[in-house]
C-alpha cells in the first residue's frame, strides 16, 4: 500500500518541473470566507485554495494505483467530504496530488482535514497519521469608525 509522506493545504503553489521542486505559497492554517453555502445552481460550496498529498509507492519495484480522498474534521467526528477521490497510477517511485478547490465543510471552527488513500477499486482506505488543522471563520466586514456614530 502506497505511504503517504507529505500533506499541506495552501493558497496556491508553482511547480518547477526542470528542477522536480513544488513552492507552496500562503501555507494556510487560517481562513475567513463569507459563508459556506453553496452558490446558486452548486450542491457544495468550495474553498480558494490547494490541497497537496504527495504518496510513495510502498514497493519501489511495482507500480500501483491508488485513489486520495480528503475528508474534514471535527475532532474526532468526520463531518463531510472535501474532496471525493482522484484515482492515479504511480508509475514513478512518487506521486504529487494537488487537489484545488477543496469542499467546504458545513460548519465553522477549528477543524481538520484529513487524506485516505486506498488500492484502486476498492473502499479499504487506509487513513493517513497527518491532520491539517484549518480555522475556517465567517468573514466579518469591519464597519468604518464614522459609520459607527
Amino acid at each position: 500500500m502506497a505511504i503517504c509522506y507529505g500533506f499541506f493545504l495552501c493558497r496556491m503553489s508553482v511547480i518547477d518541473r526542470d528542477a522536480n521542486q513544488i513552492t507552496a505559497i500562503g501555507l494556510t492554517e487560517a481562513l475567513a470566507v463569507d459563508t459556506l453555502d453553496p452558490p446558486a445552481g452548486a450542491t457544495v460550496a468550495t474553498l480558494p485554495l490547494e490541497a497537496h498529498v504527495h504518496v510513495e509507492r510502498s514497493n519501489r519495484d511495482v507500480p500501483e494505483v491508488v485513489t486520495i480522498r480528503l475528508l474534514w474534521f471535527d475532532g474526532d467526528e468526520e463531518i463531510g467530504i472535501a474532496f471525493q477521490g482522484m484515482t492515479a497510477p504511480l508509475e514513478k517511485p512518487r506521486l504529487r496530488a494537488r487537489i484545488l478547490n477543496p469542499f467546504a465543510p458545513r460548519q465553522f471552527g477549528r477543524l481538520h482535514l484529513v487524506a485516505e488513500i486506498a488500492p484502486a477499486g476498492t473502499t479499504d482506505w487506509n487513513r493517513v497519521p497527518l491532520r491539517w488543522p484549518v480555522e475556517i471563520e465567517q468573514h466579518r466586514p469591519s464597519i468604518p469608525a464614522a459609520a459607527q456614530e
